[in-house]
Order: structure tokens, then sequence, then C-alpha cells
């Protein structure tokens, strides 16, 4: 996908704001975890600088109220018709955080068709670390099935899903990825290359229905 400029000024002119006031209010937002932006970043995109970050073009198209894939030009309509996954938290393997002190995000993804979980809930995580083993890395959205909101349907992870896992351990927290496999017949979530202890809680937070790949930052 590309950056359309064109439709970012026009969103501009529409919306009657500026590229610094579309600036400031990511910042004072903390809208997916953005703390740092240059004065003139937006004001450089729309000269034709580099295709900004994954999370930058998200936060830009959350504050001027429009689907990320309208501001890449695949899609005409401002807003998808369908519901809309909200993107709830990132994943950031191996990484451990104080709890509470983990990265915040506010925004939207594309909606996942899947009959299984058609009546689901769905949610979405910015993918922030390199996940390999997943065919998954830094610059993806991962859409989920909300598990709680699966289990009440009677929906159970099966064995080989991919899970969002929610690790807690000694006032640590770390959101990650899982699979789902069967120890002595029972279905157990197992996170590889993470230390685990026995005092490490696993929650499941969502089943993986599939993910996005949002532009990564041009390097020419």
């Amino acid at each position: 996908m590309r950056f359309d400029t064109d439709r970012l000024a026009a969103l501009l002119a529409e919306r009657g704001t500026t590229p610094l006031e579309v600036r400031n209010r990511i910042l004072a937002g903390n809208r997916f975890g953005i703390t740092k932006m240059g004065k003139t970043y937006i004001h450089d995109l729309l000269k034709g600088g580099n295709m900004p970050g994954a999370l930058y073009f998200m936060a830009i198209a959350d504050v001027l109220d429009v689907d990320p894939e309208y501001l890449a030009g695949v899609q005409n309509a401002k807003r998808r018709a369908d519901p809309v996954p909200r993107v709830i938290g990132a994943i950031i393997p191996g990484i451990w955080y104080p709890e509470g002190e983990q990265p915040q995000f506010r925004g939207s993804a594309l909606y996942a068709v899947d009959a299984r979980y058609a009546e689901v809930s769905q949610v979405a995580f910015a993918v922030m670390g390199d996940a390999d083993e997943y065919g998954l890395g830094f610059g993806q959205t991962v859409i989920a099935a909300c598990y709680k909101d699966a289990v009440a349907k009677g929906i159970e992870p099966r064995p080989g899903d991919v899970v969002v896992a929610e690790l807690r351990s000694n006032g640590r927290v770390m959101t990650t990825l899982g699979r789902v496999e069967n120890q002595n017949k029972i279905p157990r979530v197992v996170v590889d290359g993470v230390d685990t202890d026995d005092d490490t809680k696993i929650s499941v937070l969502g089943i993986v229905l599939h993910s996005i790949r949002f532009p990564r930052k041009s390097t020419h």
C-alpha cells in the first residue's frame, strides 16, 4: 500500500485543521502509544516525504476519522460499513512491563470475516515486535475473536490455534502470542521463548483470526 498525500490534503481541508494540529492531537491522546513526533512530520508527508511508519499511519487516520485503507488509496469509502474492531493493545513478544505501564492504544482495524466467529466480538492488537514463528512482525495488526465472548458462546480454542496471551508474574505483565497444544489430552496454551515459573499466570485475550500488514516506513 502507499500513502495518498492528495487524500491527506483533502481531509485536512475538509476537517478545517492543519498538519500541526493533527500532530498535536496524536501526541495529546497518546494514540497508538506515540509520544514523539516532529512538528513538521505531517507537513513533510504532504510534500511527498517518506512513507509514515505503521503506527503513525494508523494514528493519522484515527485523528482524521477515516480508515487507514482510505488514506492508502485502496478503499474509496472513508469508513467501512462493517463493524470495526478496536485496537486495544500491543503484542510485544519478550518484553516485560510493570503492571499499568504497558503501552496503551486506541484506534481501529479491518473487520475480519470468519464463519465460526460470526457472532463473536472482535478486537485487534498492534504487533510491536518480531514473532517470526507465527509469520508476524512489527507493523502488522492482529485481528482476534474476543476470548471471553467466544467462551460465553460455547466456542473454545482448538489445538493449533494461535492466541493472544497475557502473562503476569511478580508484578510484571507481557502480552504475546501463544499456541494451543494438547498436553495429556488437555488443551494448554504454550508460549515459546519466555521464561516462566510456577507463579506465572497465563490468560487468553483473543483467538487470532488473521493479520493485516500496514505500510512500513520507506527507506528511500
